[in-house]
C-alpha cells in the first residue's frame, strides 16, 4: 500500500500480508501488526548522520522536533545519533507555532537541525521563517526535499523510489509461504538521495 489512505484501507485486510510505504505518522493509525509492516518514509538515520559527519566533522548537537506518536522512528534516530557521536535534542509539539517556539528555544544548545516531513506541525509559513532564522544564526539544517535547499538547507536527504520499491518487494518475498512478515516492524531505505547546497557549504567553510 502506498500512502496513508491506501494503508488505512489495507488495515481491513486482516488475513493478508501488507507492506506499506510513503506513510509518515503510521503509529497514529495503528498500521503495524505481525502481518502488516512497513518501509519508512524517513531515510536511514545512520546514512544521514554519516553524511552529516562527513561534511561537518565538528557537528555534535542536533535538534529534532516532531508531532506526537513517532516513538519508533525517534528511537531509531536517537540510536543512530549516539553511534555517530551526536547528541540528539528532541522535542514533541502539537502545532506549527509550538514548533517555531521549540526550534528557537533550542538554538543556544544545537549546531543544527534535522527537519522531518511532519506536515501535522510544520506549515509552509513557519518553515520559511525558521529557515531564514537558521541562516541568520549560523545553524546547519538537513531538509527533506531538494527544493528546500534554496531556503538555506545544508543538504537534503530523501528516499529513492527505486530503493523503496526494492525494499517493499524484498519484504513480500521474505514473507512468502509464511503467516507473518519477518523482520522489524519498519525498515529504512539505506540508499538515500543526498543533495548538497554549495552556497551553504562555503558559508560554513565546509568541503564535500
Amino acid at each position: 500500500s502506498i500512502g496513508l489512505k491506501a494503508s488505512v484501507a489495507a488495515k481491513t485486510l486482516e488475513d493478508s500480508q501488507v507492506v506499506f510505504c510513503q506513510v509518515f505518522n503510521y503509529e497514529d493509525y495503528g498500521l503495524l501488526t505481525s502481518m502488516h509492516k512497513g518501509v519508512s518514509m524517513v531515510p536511514s538515520p545512520a546514512s544521514v548522520f554519516n553524511a552529516w559527519k562527513a561534511l561537518a566533522p565538528d557537528i555534535t548537537d542536533v535538534g529534532l522536533i516532531t508531532g506526537p506518536g513517532l516513538s519508533h522512528i525517534i528511537n531509531e534516530i536517537q540510536a543512530a545519533a549516539r553511534r555517530s557521536g551526536i547528541t540528539l535534542h528532541y522535542a514533541t509539539v502539537n502545532s506549527d507555532m509550538e514548533f517555531q517556539y521549540a526550534y528557537k528555544q533550542m538554538a543556544n544548545t544545537v549546531q543544527g537541525y534535522w527537519l522531518l516531513p511532519d506536515n501535522r506541525v510544520l506549515s509552509g509559513t513557519v518553515l520559511q521563517d525558521l529557515m531564514a532564522y537558521s541562516v541568520r544564526n549560523g545553524k546547519q539544517v538537513v531538509v527533506f526535499s531538494k527544493e528546500l535547499l534554496g531556503l538555506g538547507g545544508l543538504f537534503s536527504a530523501s528516499n529513492d523510489y527505486d530503493d523503496i520499491a526494492r525494499q517493499v518487494m524484498g519484504r513480500l518475498d521474505e514473507a512468502q509461504d509464511k503467516k507473518d512478515i519477518p523482520g522489524p516492524d519498519l525498515m529504512y531505505p539505506d540508499k538515500p538521495v543526498l543533495d548538497i547546497n554549495s552556497v551553504m557549504m562555503r558559508r560554513f567553510n565546509l568541503k564535500a
